[in-house]
C-alpha cells in the first residue's frame, strides 16, 4: 500500500508530534507499505539527518517563517500547493492513501478531500486532541481559525474515508459529530518499545538512597507542572536526597511560576529543556519514578498522554492522575499508580508508595511495560491501522 503522510509537525526528530509521525511511518514501512512524508510548513530548524530510510519532502518552503505576515502568505500558497502535491504523488508514487496529522482546519483538509475524491485516494485524519478556543485563537485576529477548526471537527470529518483517534473521548465526539462508527479507529500511540527498554536496561532503578523523579513533555499547567512541583516540595521534607528532572520545553512565564513554587528546593530541580527525541530514552532511564500529573479538564479527557507509552517502555514505575482513558485502560497498582487529579498531596502519596515499596514498584514497572508492548508498540499499532484502512475498502 502506497501511503503519503502530510503533517504540520517536523521530521524525523522533535517532540511528541514528531515522534508520533516518525514511529507511525516506521511501523507502516516495516509492514511493507511504501511511505512518504510531506511537511506542510517545513522544518523548525536546520533539518536533522534522516535516519529512517523514509522519504521526506517539503510542500513549499524548507524552513518555517516566524513573522505572522509571512505565515499568512505561506498559508495561502499551501492551500494552492496541496492539490498539485496530491496529484503528483498519485501519478509518480501511485499513492492510494493519505494520512493527515496535525492538519486541523477545514481550509487545509478540503483540498485533500476534493482531489482525493477525483483521483480515488482515501483520505484519513489523525485526531490527537480537543483544542480549546484560547489555544486556537489566542488573539482576536485569529478568531477565523476557530471557525474553520470547528467546521472541520464538527461537520466535515464525517465525509473523509476515516479518522484515527487517540482516545475514547475523541471517538465518542466523532460519533456525536456524525462520523460512522465503522470509519473510526482508536490508536493511542506508536512507540519504539525496544529502543526505550534497551536504554533502560543499562541503568538499574533505585540504586541507593537518592531517588530521582522524572517528567517528560510540554511543561505547563495543563500537564500538571505546578501540581508536581508542589508535590515535590512535600516529598523533600522526608526525603532530602530526592531529585526532580523536568524534560521538555517550558514557557518563560511558566518557568517563573515554577521557580517561585520550588524556590525552597530549587537546587534539586533540574530543568533539562527541549531535547532531541533521540535523547529521551536515555534521560528517562536516569529516573527511578516517572510521573504524568495532568490536571482535570477537556485537554486531559480528550488526549492520550503520549509520554505514558514511553514511560512504560523504560520499565520504570509510573504515577499518573486518573483522567481520560487512563481510567479505562488501567487498574491501580497493576500497570501504574493512579491518583486523584489536581492534588499535590495525592501525587506525593503515590510517589511515596513506590519509594517505600520497591518490590511493588518493580512489579508495576513490568506491568506497564507488558501493557505498552501489546497496545502501543509501533508495529502492532501500524498493523491495526493497516487493517482499519483495508477494511474501509
Amino acid at each position: 500500500m502506497n501511503i503519503a503522510i502530510y503533517t504540520t509537525s517536523d521530521f524525523p526528530f522533535g517532540g511528541a508530534p514528531e515522534n508520533f509521525v516518525r514511529q507511525m511511518a516506521l511501523g507502516l514501512s516495516s509492514l511493507g507499505s511504501a511511505v512518504k512524508i510531506i511537511l506542510l510548513r517545513g522544518h523548525y530548524a536546520e533539518p536533522a539527518i534522516n535516519d529512517t530510510g523514509i522519504g521526506c519532502s517539503n510542500l513549499f518552503f524548507k524552513r518555517r517563517f516566524k513573522r505572522e505576515i509571512f505565515k499568512f502568505i505561506e498559508l495561502v500558497l499551501i492551500i494552492f500547493a496541496i492539490p498539485v502535491s496530491v496529484i503528483r504523488n498519485r501519478i509518480q508514487h501511485k499513492t492510494k492513501v493519505i494520512l493527515l496529522y496535525g492538519i486541523e482546519y477545514f481550509y487545509l483538509v478540503l483540498p485533500f478531500y476534493i482531489v482525493g475524491s477525483i483521483f480515488g485516494i482515501k483520505v484519513y485524519r489523525v485526531i490527537t486532541d480537543r483544542y480549546t478556543d484560547r489555544g486556537i485563537a489566542p488573539t482576536w485576529w485569529k478568531k477565523p481559525k476557530l471557525f474553520f477548526y470547528q467546521l472541520q471537527y464538527r461537520y466535515f470529518d464525517r465525509f473523509l474515508s476515516g479518522v484515527i483517534c487517540l482516545s475514547h473521548y475523541l471517538y465518542q465526539n466523532s460519533i456525536d459529530n456524525g462520523v460512522d462508527g465503522n470509519k473510526i479507529c482508536i490508536i493511542p500511540h506508536f512507540i519504539d518499545i525496544e529502543q526505550f527498554s534497551n536504554e533502560a536496561s543499562k541503568i538499574t532503578p533505585f540504586p541507593g538512597e537518592s531517588i530521582r523523579i522524572g517528567i517528560c513533555g510540554t511543561l505547563n499547567k495543563e500537564n500538571g507542572l505546578f501540581v508536581l512541583l508542589k508535590a515535590f516540595v512535600f516529598l523533600k521534607k522526608d526525603y532530602p536526597d530526592i531529585e526532580l528532572t523536568l524534560i521538555g520545553p517550558v514557557s518563560e512565564a511558566d518557568s517563573v511560576v515554577s521557580k517561585e513554587i520550588s524556590k525552597e528546593v530549587l537546587d534539586s530541580v533540574h530543568f533539562v529543556g527541549r531535547v532531541n527525541g533521540s535523547l529521551v530514552p536515555e534521560l528517562l532511564s536516569t529516573c527511578d519514578i516517572l510521573v504524568n500529573p495532568r490536571i482535570s479538564g477537556t485537554f486531559a479527557e480528550a488526549g492520550f498522554p503520549t509520554k505514558l507509552g514511553e514511560y512504560f517502555a523504560t520499565k520504570r514505575p509510573v504515577v499518573a492522575t486518573a483522567v481520560g482513558d487512563l481510567n479505562l485502560y488501567f487498574e491501580n497498582k497493576r500497570e501504574l499508580i493512579l491518583v486523584e487529579p489536581d492534588s499535590a498531596e495525592a501525587i506525593a502519596d503515590g510517589i511515596l508508595l513506590l519509594i517505600r515499596n520497591k518490590e511493588l514498584a518493580k512489579q508495576i514497572g513490568i506491568g506497564g511495560f507488558s501493557w505498552a508492548r501489546v497496545n502501543v508498540e509501533y508495529k502492532n499499532s501500524a498493523r491495526r491501522l493497516l487493517e482499519f484502512i483495508g477494511n474501509r475498502g
